[in-house]
């Protein structure tokens, strides 16, 4: 029988109240027993009724004077605090559950930034609850110091019922829809289609099965007179409602941390939502198990090729269903719910702002014309493009808000350069919230507020983005960093493409929005720019969405007509097998690579370049892709990028050398024909760790055939060592069994780049 969450906590709460109680009867009774002492009964029950309140404060008075100690001793001082007027600051608790939920994105701690600073310390109900919105701070707790920043354990508790212990072509389905439903003259709920879209990508992408939502008619605006939704419908509503209301659960948790189970005292307010998400779920997953039985005895190549997907690869490492189960919910999560967010937030912004819709459809148009298909080439072309994407994730990051607890006792730098680092205990809780970084005028300009895609574009991407490229992090960072990053620009890219080639204006339908999702009346008066101007409610569970819905107007384009029959078979080819060639994990390339050879005669080779930090990896990406230097940043993930040379066409995946990334590059070891190893000429110190890294990831079954060649970069330097030198440091005369050779380059003037692309051509072509 499953016990509601919290009796429990009422067990263990009652029985630790009671329990100085029973320890002060019992001593009385043996004092009595084995001393005749008695106490009086009045003095007794005094005793009693402040024997628990008197601990509670010596435990507080305990933990405050020895952190007091722990920043003394450190030569730290306490982070400035943010106080209440009630005993335990329970008025500041009130006032954020009430602004969490009828408010504008906690807008007293957002307010309070601007007087306190980046980061501050709230003490409610006697307890850390650190906020933070300093780039600085989010790079250590991101990546510099990642092992002492973890999720903890009120958090895995309060997320466990849902999440578990779990870590593209589109077809004009949706344009149909929205077209009949334009027709019959009612507005658009742009989150509800776009939570189908994505859920359709998601469950086919990651799962092999696609669950249609699409296939049903879209609901019906609050004051549409129809008689009633479709089933289909019914079905798609019905999951994203339950899906959303087990994320707004969890993040009610959440807000009151350890508490929670006080609130669920009689059910669990997940179990009703999350039977109807796992209706979804369990059919896919008892399908991908049954395939796996016949694979195991033998089945046919379609069975095998279900490997190529995320489920396939999972029921091949375990068949425990709680485990799936975890992983596919919080995979569809990551997959589906991030992306209806940031697309939701970008229709949004272009019913605000239609200039730049104007001007984002020109550059579409001038790239593909009324009807092209997007390819990978194009959506990087298209830099208006990504620019408003990012516009977008920097107003509306798809994930507002996120926690962590401090693991041991730590500091952190002092925002004034003459002050003594802030003190940080250990097990505190700490919130961090990119929303409001990425609004700061100190971080952002004066005009942080403002929409502007061109901030991506012009002078400031220089001025601010790249000195300091913490200040955007809409895709976390460090160890934890989005890793289908790339899959979701491109997914958001080639969804924007296709609507704005379909539909020339938009405008938002507020009278059909609900008049709960409208924005009050005192948001006109807010100190706030953007929330002055905001048309909608955000809101904000464990993703951001829109109170509501999207309800939307738009005026459709006239279709252009069918292009001449010769061009038929590729403009429906094209973008599928070069979606699935460049967005696909490497176990699912091999097919594909093969299918292009076929069609245009040139040799597919899947490349792996690596290296430690800093030796010059992205730089030499680009200087081979785009012929010129870049400004780049960190990479933290990876970059693909596709390099021509002699019909040979090169898929180099450039992944991040950080200490914390590297465990990861075995992830990208399936299928690769050759490993571009980068050296830092110029850094002696670390050139032992480099061959450690080399040799530790030549010895996997997975490379055993990859050719190798290595870089030895920044020969311009002259403190630089040269190639000999390298090779015996790095110790490859000892790679008897490889077919190996040194480069010595320079990735800013592009010497040497172009003869290993030799190298690598020739001894590819022997093979082949």
């Amino acid at each position: 029988m499953k016990v509601a969450p919290g009796i429990p906590l009422l067990c263990k709460t009652v029985g630790g109240l009671l329990l100085p109680s029973a320890v002060l009867v019992a001593t009385s009774r043996l004092a009595n027993t084995y001393f005749g002492i008695t106490a009086p009964s009045w003095l007794l029950w005094t005793a009693c009724l402040l024997s628990s309140p008197f601990l509670i404060t010596c435990t507080v008075w305990y933990t405050i004077l020895r952190e007091r100690y722990g920043a003394w001793k450190l030569g730290a001082e306490p982070l400035p605090r943010l106080s209440g007027k009630w005993i335990g600051d329970v008025d500041l608790l009130i006032q954020i559950f009430k602004f969490y939920k009828n408010g504008y994105f906690f807008e007293p701690l957002w307010n309070a930034t601007d007087t306190i600073g980046p980061m501050y310390d709230s003490f409610c109900l006697w307890e850390h609850d650190i906020i933070c919105c300093s780039p600085d701070i989010m790079k250590i707790i991101l990546a510099t110091d990642f092992d002492n920043y973890c999720k903890g354990p009120v958090f895995h508790f309060a997320n466990k019922a849902v999440l578990g212990s779990g870590v593209f072509n589109v077809d004009d389905t949706a344009i149909t829809k929205m077209r009949t439903h334009l027709k019959e003259g009612y507005a658009v709920n742009f989150q509800d289609l776009i939570a189908r879209f994505t859920l359709d990508v998601a469950t086919e992408f990651l799962f092999g099965s696609c669950v249609h939502s699409l296939s049903g008619d879209l609901p019906f605006p609050f004051n549409a007179n129809q008689l009633a939704d479709s089933a289909g419908a019914n079905f798609a509503e019905g999951f994203a409602a339950a899906f959303r209301e087990t994320q707004v659960v969890l993040s009610d948790r959440l807000i009151i941390q350890g508490i929670w189970p006080f609130t669920e005292m009689f059910t669990d307010r997940t179990e009703k939502p999350m039977k109807v998400v796992r209706s979804l779920l369990e059919p896919i997953l008892k399908d991908a198990l049954a395939k796996e039985e016949v694979r195991k005895l033998g089945g046919s190549q379609d069975v095998k090729d279900d490997d190529d997907t995320l489920l396939g690869h999972l029921v091949r490492e375990t068949q425990d269903v709680d485990i799936l189960r975890d992983e596919i919910t919080n995979i569809m999560l990551a997959g589906r719910d991030t992306t209806a967010t940031a697309l939701t937030s970008c229709v949004y912004f272009l019913c605000m702002y239609p200039e730049s819709g104007k001007r984002l459809r020109a550059e579409i148009f001038q790239r593909l014309g009324p009807a092209g298909r997007p390819t990978y080439e194009d959506i990087r072309e298209l830099k208006y493009l990504r620019a408003f994407i990012n516009e977008t994730l920097r107003l509306f990051p798809p994930v507002p808000w996120n926690t962590r607890i401090s693991v041991k006792e730590t500091t952190w730098p002092n925002t004034n350069p003459n002050g003594k680092p802030f003190y940080i205990p250990a097990h505190a809780n700490i919130s961090f919230s990119v929303f409001m970084m990425h609004r700061r005028t100190d971080y952002w300009g004066p005009d942080a507020e403002v929409f502007d895609p061109d901030r991506f574009i012009d002078e400031r991407l220089q001025k601010y983005l790249v000195p300091n490229p913490y200040i955007f992090l809409p895709f976390n960072g460090g160890p934890r960093i989005c890793l289908g990053q790339e899959f979701a620009y491109n997914e958001m890219s080639f969804f924007l493409v296709r609507l704005l080639q379909n539909f020339e204006t938009m405008e938002l339908d507020l009278a059909a929005q609900p008049p709960s999702a409208r924005p009050p009346a005192e948001w006109k008066t807010s100190p706030k720019l953007r929330v002055r101007e905001e048309k909608i409610r955000p809101k904000q569970h464990l993703t951001m969405y829109m109170e509501g819905g999207l309800l939307v107007d738009a005026k459709v384009r006239l279709k252009p007509s069918r292009p001449p029959p010769t061009l038929i078979v590729p403009a429906v080819l094209l973008p599928s097998v070069l979606f699935s060639l460049l967005f696909t994990p490497p176990a699912m390339g091999l097919s594909v690579s093969k299918l292009l050879s076929g069609l245009f005669g040139k040799k597919e080779m899947r490349i792996l370049m690596v290296g430690l930090d800093a030796a010059g990896k992205t730089t030499i990406l680009y200087k081979l892709k785009l012929g010129e230097i870049v400004t780049t940043i960190p990479t933290i993930g990876f970059n693909v990028e596709t390099v021509e040379y002699k019909n040979i066409s090169f898929t180099v995946w450039d992944v991040g050398g950080q200490d914390k990334i590297r465990p990861l590059w075995r992830h990208y070891f399936q299928n690769t024909q050759g490993i571009i190893f980068v050296v830092d000429s110029n850094d002696r110190e670390r050139v032992s760790e480099a061959r450690e890294e080399l040799q530790r990831m030549l010895n996997e079954d997975e490379l055993r055939d990859a050719l190798l060649l290595v870089f030895a970069n920044k020969q311009d330097l002259p403190n630089a060592m040269n190639a000999a030198e390298i090779t015996d440091k790095l110790g490859l005369h000892g790679l008897r069994q490889r077919t190996w050779f040194i480069q010595a380059a320079c990735a800013t003037s592009g010497d040497g780049l172009y003869e290993g692309l030799e190298w690598l051509s020739a001894n590819i072509k022997r093979r082949v």
